[in-house]
């Protein structure tokens, strides 16, 4: 029962979510090169590996420069982000 609330209540939230995420994605495309997504592996509950996608904020191979973030002055991070 749980599993099919989540499912529907995710069905519906991305439809509804759908305009505001394609204008963040035209906006990403348009003031930077490179991909719309940031896709990454992350280790989840008991140690199970998962790739999470998110929209990327910083310019690319930025997150091989450093791990921290230094403010708002971070030169790593795109216009958008």
């Amino acid at each position: 029962m749980k599993r099919l609330f989540d499912l529907l209540f995710s069905f519906f939230g991305l439809i509804i979510l759908t305009p505001i995420l394609l204008v963040i994605a035209v906006c990403i495309k348009l003031t930077s090169r490179g991909p719309i997504f940031y896709r990454q592996v992350r280790v989840g509950k008991n140690n199970k590996d998962f790739q999470i996608f998110k929209f990327r904020t910083m310019y690319i191979a930025s997150d091989k420069l450093g791990l921290l973030t230094v403010g708002i002055k971070d030169p790593r991070v795109t216009t958008i982000g």
